[in-house]
């Protein structure tokens, strides 16, 4: 494999490769970096891979590292200062990650890469105080459960067992999707939730999609440009006919401000 010198800018990621630390790297070679990694016994990361022939020697691994232990808990147990092998931990996460999104069409790699945004929110949350916080936390899980038939059936009947977004009526892929958390059963009110397909379900939690406040329509995020997806930008809203079982504009609000504050975060990969 031909060094890449030092001096020599990366170049921009094109279809099939991803940017690794500052350096471009296709399939091929984040996989073989990844074998090299895990062979090695040390805690090094430049090393075994210069040694190996590896160009990915070069990228920024110090830097992906303070990256990823921004948001995620440190992996090993113990005291973080007695573990040297954090950056390469976090090196092999996040090349093992990259090399999965190589693998995954461009709305797998949103969905994907938008699940590792909320898990990192579900990561950076305070743990239960004791036991009976957790518990309570489990109970109201399940309570939540409990209640969604019913909700379902609520907005099965307002919703004329079609979509809210697509139109779809295949009552087997018709979820009832709650616009504000679950805070009880005051929560399985109809204009709190909508009733959508499954999919379009995943990508409203997601933050992948939000329904403007204001006209109603719907947005998709720029991760999902050239998908399919991209084609539901502009549709209105189907709603109830009355009224109160029409989501306010200030719950849409909710999620709406959720959404372009992930939206502008968000960096869209070179080549999709």
């Amino acid at each position: 494999m031909t060094m890449v010198p030092l001096s020599e800018p990366a170049s921009e990621p094109g279809p099939g490769t991803a940017d690794i630390g500052g350096m471009t790297a296709t399939r091929e070679e984040i996989a073989e970096a990844i074998d090299i990694l895990e062979k090695d016994q040390s805690t090094q990361v430049k090393l075994p891979l210069r040694h190996k022939g590896s160009a990915l020697w070069q990228m920024d691994y110090h830097g992906m590292a303070d990256a990823y232990y921004g948001t995620h808990p440190r992996l090993p147990p113990g005291k973080p200062e007695k573990h040297v092998g954090h950056v390469k931990v976090a090196v092999l996460y996040l090349l093992k990650q990259q090399l999965k999104h190589l693998g995954l069409s461009p709305v797998e790699q949103a969905i994907a890469a938008a699940g590792d945004e909320v898990q990192r929110e579900a990561d950076a949350e305070q743990p239960p105080d004791d036991d009976y916080d957790a518990r309570n936390r489990v109970i109201k899980r399940a309570v939540a459960r409990r209640g969604q038939p019913k909700f379902r059936s609520k907005l099965m009947m307002a919703y004329s067992g079609r979509c809210a977004v697509t139109g779809y009526n295949a009552q087997p892929v018709l979820e009832a999707a709650h616009l504000r958390p679950y805070r009880g059963p005051g929560s399985n009110t109809v204009s709190n939730g909508l009733l959508l397909r499954a999919d379009i379900h995943t990508l409203l939690d997601l933050r992948l999609l939000a329904i403007s406040p204001e006209t109603r329509e719907v947005v998709v995020s720029r991760l999902l440009a050239g998908t399919q997806y991209e084609s539901l930008s502009a549709i209105r809203l189907a709603e109830p006919v009355p009224e109160s079982q029409r989501p306010s504009e200030k719950t849409l609000g909710i999620l709406w401000h959720c959404f372009t504050e992930t939206e502008s975060k968000r960096t869209v990969p070179e080549g999709t």
